[in-house]
């Protein structure tokens, strides 16, 4: 069973109109995932006992001072050691994914700003099994930023319904709710991020399938201008099926990915 990452991690903010909120607006801080900024993204590690990389592309903009948008295409490659007949085991494209997202700013203090998320995810048909694994999702979602009152904490609750087509031919309907926190360690921007993620959907047999992710992600500035940044990944996931009486763990899907962005 592929798990589903329908995290809808925004990454757009509003723009301010005075000199000292447009000055902030140009500092690149991969930990604010309202923020619009463009960015290539790559890293590089292991999902399990699968070779995993991944390419993120994210451009960037404002429609108003005060609407922000992002477009996203993300891309994973990684092998498959445990593939069926007729599957591939080599590195290859193992899925897709196009996004679109929206921030207004709000005025609000606690709340600056809100948003909303278009999600489309496509898995190659050699990576999952014949008549048990998800051919698409669409998702669409909402996000907010929440201020917290500690400096270094930001907090963005993010939910979003989706619809998985399954490759053998049925489809399923679910919600995922999102907490990503963001927590700076330095004056400099390092970050650590603790990002829960809750999937609860209708499995390719329509029964009720959960699932629990558990994200984590630090980084710092590789270069002065901060244009380059280093980052380490560590994700475990839980999973609870239709003919399950719990949640369990799934040894085979913990992620260690390091990389690093690029800002332009």
């Amino acid at each position: 069973m592929n798990k589903i990452t329908l995290a809808t991690l925004v990454a757009l903010s509003a723009m301010s109109t005075s000199t000292m909120a447009a000055d902030e607006a140009e500092v690149n801080d991969p930990a604010d995932v309202t923020r619009p900024q463009t960015f290539l993204k790559i890293d590089s590690g292991a999902k399990g006992k699968d070779g995993l990389t991944r390419v993120q592309l994210n451009m960037a903009g404002a429609w108003t001072e005060n609407i922000g948008y992002l477009g996203l295409v993300e891309g994973d490659l990684q092998t498959n050691l445990d593939a069926g007949e007729g599957q591939k085991k080599d590195f290859g494209l193992s899925r897709i994914r196009a996004r679109y997202f929206q921030v207004h700013n709000t005025g609000l203090d606690l709340m600056p700003e809100v948003g909303f998320s278009l999600d489309y995810i496509g898995y190659d048909k050699n990576w999952v099994a014949k008549n048990s694994g998800v051919k698409t999702t669409v998702a669409v979602g909402a996000v907010a930023k929440v201020l917290t009152p500690w400096d270094n904490w930001v907090s963005y609750p993010n939910v979003t319904v989706m619809r998985n087509e399954y490759d053998n031919g049925k489809s399923g309907d679910g919600f995922q709710a999102n907490w990503f926190n963001s927590l700076y360690l330095t004056e400099k921007g390092s970050y650590l991020q603790v990002n829960p993620q809750y999937s609860n959907y209708a499995d390719e047999t329509g029964k009720n399938a959960q699932a629990l992710e558990m994200h984590f992600e630090g980084g710092i500035p590789l270069s002065q201008d901060g244009a380059v940044w280093g980052h380490v990944t560590y994700s475990e996931h839980f999973f609870k099926g239709g003919n399950d009486s719990r949640m369990k763990h799934l040894d085979g899907n913990r992620e260690v990915r390091v990389g690093a962005t690029w800002f332009f």
